[in-house]
């Protein structure tokens, strides 16, 4: 009666979808890394604390005082963001698993530098950043303006990728775009209903069972 009791009491956990953070370095670009390199847009370096990257991309401090407005609002109110040029990535691999019945949602903020064409994709990929999994492209939020989007894989998708190491991916196609506050959400999938209906025929069995042995 007691093992029975206990699936019970685990029951509503497994149905319940329970959304955490993972975690991801250097996630505002706001670590400590020297921008030795300064352009029209404001100082800026290649590469980023916590990532990995590839051509032209890194760390930027848009400066919003010098030529023209980088971005539409009267300052960039994000501090330091992350860059990609054109067939260029920033990457991570994080220190997370892929893991059954879970499903990955990445999520940041995009910005449209004034003056240049916009366009790329995020997304994930497992074990390293050429085993790409899945990607979407990102909507143009204006020109020198921010907005959040967000991708999700889910769980049955990522299913032939279980065990493997999940990282992120940005990859420009246009000739430049900015981020920043990049953050994933990993859910649990609520097991199926049925499950009740197991966990009722065991408590039913058990309670049956319980009765023959007294009226013996």
């Amino acid at each position: 009666m007691k093992r029975i009791l206990i699936i019970l009491a685990v029951l509503p956990m497994a149905l319940m979808g329970a959304a955490q953070a993972v975690t991801i370095t250097n996630a505002d670009f706001e670590d400590a890394y020297t921008l030795n390199l300064s352009g029209a847009a404001g100082n800026y370096a290649l590469g980023a604390a916590g990532w990995s990257y590839t051509g032209n991309a890194g760390t930027i401090d848009p400066d919003d005082t010098i030529s023209g407005n980088v971005y539409a609002t009267s300052s960039d109110p994000y501090g330091r963001v992350g860059w990609v040029n054109a067939n260029s990535s920033l990457s991570q691999t994080l220190g997370t698993v892929i893991a059954t019945n879970t499903d990955y949602t990445l999520s940041a903020l995009f910005g449209n530098r004034n003056g240049l064409s916009f366009g790329g994709t995020f997304g994930f990929y497992a074990g390293n950043a050429s085993n790409i999994i899945g990607t979407t492209s990102l909507t143009d939020p204006g020109n020198g303006l921010w907005s959040s989007q967000s991708y999700t894989l889910d769980a049955a998708f990522l299913a032939n990728f279980v065990g493997q190491q999940l990282g992120i991916i940005f990859f420009g196609t246009g000739t430049q775009f900015h981020f920043d506050d990049v953050a994933i959400a990993e859910t649990v999938v609520p097991l199926p209903a049925a499950i009740w209906l197991f966990g009722s025929a065991l408590l039913g069995g058990g309670l049956i069972k319980r009765r023959r042995k007294k009226s013996v």
